[in-house]
């Protein structure tokens, strides 16, 4: 069952590392951490935080109502879970589960017959092996994705808590979709990128690249040229020498794209050298969309790889909608 992660011009660098989401009290007051606004595994332990803290401040009756009712703490795939800790899942009583309320006071071996994930695990005495170590922390599983309808990977952070005097933990989940044995065509594309693009779709598309250089080396060029996954419109992929800074592959076809990334283009900032250090950041400059011929806004995330012992940057972005004419 599932259950519920033209070059010249200003340019800035963010990394794209964080520290882990802690949400604050006040965060949580204000309502900044809501269901709605999942997308990372960060967001997820922020969401998760809020809603332990929310038991502790409502009691079980109103937070049992909220998990259900509210748009705060429930969109699609993500939403709060309650079991009881037990060596097994035939043995954990659900307190909450709003995608089947009907199963709630029941059992997991009487509602479906326990809860096995895709690896062969019992999903629940794997998350008492963690939390009886550490009081709150993540998990991984493998469960079919009710919004796709296949069997992905899925990361829980779930934290301990007294429910109504049974031991306890509340959780909420993520499925990923740019980890190795992920990443699937229909999912992650050049196509839906250019369609809805966003910073987390352009991170999956990038780590999922960079996968395919790291499992065929400098032999997923000419994949990444040729399959119209990876080049849609104005979004393409290339991979600059985090050495050198030279371009090793660029999935344009425009002869524009070779400057991409070239030192003098940002300033004096060195990019590269910050991108290599980094492992992963985005990259904000202006460019020559090659769809429209304009020199446009671009936003690039790059992520270090090395192929064949050469640390490589593998990129790609897309364009804004103030073109500079």
């Amino acid at each position: 069952m599932p259950r519920l992660l033209a070059l010249a011009g200003f340019i800035a660098i963010a990394s794209s590392l964080t520290q882990p989401a802690l949400s604050s009290s006040s965060e949580c007051a204000a309502d900044w951490v809501a269901a709605t606004a999942v997308q990372t595994t960060d967001d997820v332990e922020a969401f998760v935080n809020c809603a332990f803290e929310y038991v502790q401040e409502n009691g079980f009756e109103e937070a049992r109502r909220a998990f259900h009712e509210d748009s705060r703490w429930r969109n699609g795939d993500y939403y709060v879970f309650v079991d009881g800790l037990a060596e097994t899942a035939q043995e954990s009583t659900i307190f909450v589960y709003p995608p089947e309320p009907n199963f709630e006071g029941s059992t997991w071996g009487d509602a479906v017959g326990g809860l096995v994930d895709g690896f062969g695990t019992d999903v629940i005495a794997h998350d008492k092996q963690v939390l009886d170590i550490v009081d709150r922390g993540w998990t991984y599983a493998s469960f079919r994705n009710p919004s796709t309808g296949i069997e992905e990977p899925k990361a829980s952070y779930v934290i301990r808590l007294d429910w109504e005097g049974h031991d306890a933990f509340i959780g909420a989940g993520i499925y990923l979709r740019d980890r190795p044995g992920t990443c699937r065509p229909e999912q992650v594309n050049a196509g839906g990128l250019d369609a809805a693009p966003s910073d987390e779709t352009l991170k999956e598309f990038v780590r999922c690249a960079a996968m395919q250089f790291e499992s065929l080396g400098y032999f997923a060029g000419p994949m990444l040229s040729n399959d119209q996954r990876w080049h849609n419109g104005s979004i393409y992929v290339f991979a600059i020498n985090a050495t050198s800074g030279e371009i090793e592959f660029t999935g344009s076809t425009s002869s524009l794209a070779s400057t991409e990334g070239a030192h003098d283009g940002f300033n004096g900032r060195d990019v590269i050298g910050i991108g290599a250090a980094f492992g992963e950041s985005f990259w904000y400059y202006d460019f020559t969309n090659p769809a429209s011929g304009h020199v446009e806004q671009k936003k690039s995330f790059v992520k270090r790889v090395v192929v064949q012992g050469v640390p490589l940057l593998v990129g790609a972005g897309y364009y804004g909608s103030r073109p500079q004419l």
